[in-house]
């Protein structure tokens, strides 16, 4: 058989989320395509939906983890020829009064079980990496709540990958979880200063430098980073 399977460049390519099953990944397959004689990659969207050669049995699919590393996985391939030629070997092809149909012998079948069942343990994986919420990649982290968001997302986009995490819904649901933090932080931050005279301060002056040496003095008895602080402060002014 001929390994068709890409020289993937990025370990993540084949990690998708399923649009027909959103929050959850799309499955990943190595086909077998006995009568092209081709082994390749397959990711699938349809629930339950098996491809017409595969259901004829011209075909057969071996489902992969979801954590597979695709920058590994044509090198895998080489390596298993042997045994995915042994599972050739023992195909046939018959005509049903309708339909070619494919088979496998029982030696064929077991050998392609074995493979499924140890496939797992063979190929190699992303650690620590893969689909993720973006809430659950982002959680505990201090993010910036001023500037450009689109940008800021990107940024994140750029981390995940480098981090080998995909993020559910992509850019626009990294967008959307920014939008709402920033508001939760202004509205956290807007209940807290007016319990203070930090408002009244800035009420008074036109001076940043005033602001910055109150927060200086005051940090340890400020929930909020500087950054933060700085951003909701800059905020409030814009609406006097």
């Amino acid at each position: 058989m001929i390994n068709n399977v890409e020289e993937y460049i990025s370990p993540l390519v084949l990690i998708e989320e399923n649009p027909m099953n959103r929050g959850y990944q799309a499955p990943i397959y190595l086909v077998l395509d006995f009568e092209n004689d081709t082994i390749t990659t397959s990711v699938r969207y349809e629930m339950n939906a098996v491809p017409i050669n595969e259901w004829n049995g011209l075909a057969r699919a071996v489902k992969l983890p979801n954590n597979v590393n695709a920058s590994h996985l044509r090198h895998y391939v080489n390596s298993m020829m042997d045994m995915l030629n042994s599972i050739k070997a023992e195909y046939r092809k018959e005509y049903d009064g309708n339909n070619y149909i494919g088979k496998l012998s029982e030696k064929g079948e077991a050998i392609l079980e074995n493979l499924q069942n140890t496939i797992d343990d063979h190929v190699s994986t992303i650690e620590d990496g893969g689909l993720i919420r973006v809430e659950d990649y982002l959680m505990g982290n201090n993010l910036k709540i001023d500037g450009d968001i689109t940008h800021q997302a990107k940024e994140i986009m750029l981390d995940t990958s480098i981090d080998n995490f995909v993020i559910i819904g992509g850019l626009d649901a990294v967008i959307d979880y920014l939008n709402e933090y920033r508001e939760a932080q202004f509205e956290k931050m807007n209940d807290w200063f007016e319990d203070t005279d930090l408002l009244l301060l800035v009420d008074k002056t036109d001076s940043t430098e005033d602001l910055e040496r109150y927060i200086t003095l005051n940090q340890d008895k400020i929930p909020f980073t500087r950054d933060h602080i700085m951003a909701y402060l800059k905020r409030y002014q814009q609406t006097l």
